[in-house]
C-alpha cells in the first residue's frame, strides 16, 4: 500500500499528551479527579451543561505514567500506521470520532466521560484488525496485534467483574466495536460513512438528551429548579435517583424540594389549627432531615 502521510500528526498527538502529562504532574503531582477539570476533563454535570468539548479534550489527559505509556505505545504502533495508510484527514476524522463516541458511551453508561485515550487507541488497533487491506509491514506484527486485541478484550471483561484497576470498560468496548466495524467497511465508502454518521449522530444527541442518564436528569432537575419549576425539577431528580441510588446530589436536592413542599403543608395546617396533619408533615420533614431546626421547634409548639 502506498504511503499517503508521514505519520507526523500521530507523533505530534503523542507529544501533546506527553506535554500535558508533564504540565499537570508538575502542577499537582498526582492530580485528583476535580483537578483534571482545569486541563480539559469536566465532570458529567458540566458536559451536560454545555462543556461538550470535554468528550474530546479528556482524551489528551492520563491518570499516571503507566496509563500514558500504554496509550503512547498503542498510538505509535497503530494510529500512526492508519495515518500513513489513509492520510491525514482520514486519521484526524477517525481519531475525533473515536474520542467523541467512546467518551460519550462512557459518560452515558457510568456518569463520567473518563480520562485518557484508551478507547481511541483500542479503536485504531481494531480498525487495523478489521481492515483486510491493513499494511502490517512486519511478518509478526499482525499476530502480535491480534493477541494484543484479544488480551485487551478479555482483560476488560475480567476487570469488569474483579475491579482490579479503574478502567473505562464502556469506552474500551465501544472503541473495539466501532473500530472493528469501520475497518470491516473500509472500501465500502458510502456504507462506512453512513455507519459513522449514524453513530456520531446518536452520541452527539446523547449529550443534549439522555433520559437514561442519572447525571443528565440531575442537570435538568437543577435547571428546572433555577427557574422555579419545582414539580418538573422533582420529576427529574426522582428519575436520577431511580437510575442511580449513588447519586448523592440528586438525592439531596430531591429532599430539599420535598422538604420545601412539606414545610408549606405544615405551616398551613399549623396556622388553621389542624394539629394532627401539621404533626404528620413535621414528622415527615424530620424523617428526611432530623436536624431541620424549623420543624423541630414548631413540632414542640403543638398542643
Amino acid at each position: 500500500m502506498k504511503r499517503k502521510s508521514t505519520g507526523l500528526i500521530g507523533l505530534l498527538i503523542v507529544l501533546i499528551c506527553w506535554q500535558s502529562y508533564v504540565w499537570y504532574t508538575i502542577s499537582f503531582g498526582v492530580p485528583t479527579r476535580s483537578e483534571f477539570i482545569s486541563f480539559g476533563a469536566p465532570f458529567a454535570s458540566e458536559i451536560y451543561s454545555g462543556q461538550f468539548w470535554g468528550v474530546v479534550t479528556n482524551s489528551f489527559l492520563h491518570v499516571n505514567i503507566f496509563h500514558f505509556l500504554i496509550n503512547l505505545l498503542m498510538l505509535l504502533l497503530f494510529a500512526r500506521r492508519v495515518e500513513r495508510s489513509y492520510g491525514l484527514l482520514y486519521f484526524m476524522f477517525f481519531g475525533f470520532a473515536s474520542s467523541l463516541i467512546t467518551s460519550s458511551v462512557q459518560l452515558a453508561m457510568s456518569g463520567d466521560a473518563g480520562i485518557g485515550m484508551s478507547g481511541v487507541s483500542v479503536a485504531f488497533l481494531y480498525f487495523m484488525l478489521g481492515d483486510k487491506n491493513s499494511y502490517w509491514k512486519w511478518k509478526l506484527f499482525k499476530p502480535f496485534a491480534l493477541v494484543l486485541g484479544i488480551f485487551i478484550l478479555l482483560f476488560a471483561l475480567i476487570n469488569l467483574k474483579t475491579q482490579w484497576i479503574l478502567l473505562g470498560f464502556s469506552s474500551i468496548i465501544s472503541g473495539i466495536i466501532f473500530g472493528y466495524i469501520v475497518g470491516l467497511l473500509q472500501g465500502n465508502n458510502k456504507i462506512q460513512l453512513s455507519f459513522v454518521s449514524l453513530v456520531l449522530g446518536v452520541c452527539l444527541l446523547s449529550l443534549f438528551y439522555n433520559p437514561f442518564s442519572s447525571e443528565w436528569n440531575t442537570v435538568k432537575g437543577y435547571d428546572s429548579f433555577k427557574i422555579g419549576q419545582l414539580k418538573t425539577a422533582r420529576k427529574y431528580y426522582n428519575q436520577a435517583v431511580i437510575l442511580s441510588e449513588k447519586n448523592v446530589v440528586a438525592k439531596k436536592n430531591l429532599n430539599l424540594i420535598i422538604i420545601d413542599s412539606l414545610s408549606s403543608v405544615a405551616f398551613k395546617q399549623h396556622s388553621i389549627k389542624n394539629y394532627d396533619e401539621a404533626r404528620k408533615a413535621y414528622n415527615k420533614i424530620l424523617g428526611l432531615d432530623s436536624n431541620y431546626v424549623w420543624a423541630k421547634e414548631n413540632i414542640k409548639r403543638l398542643p
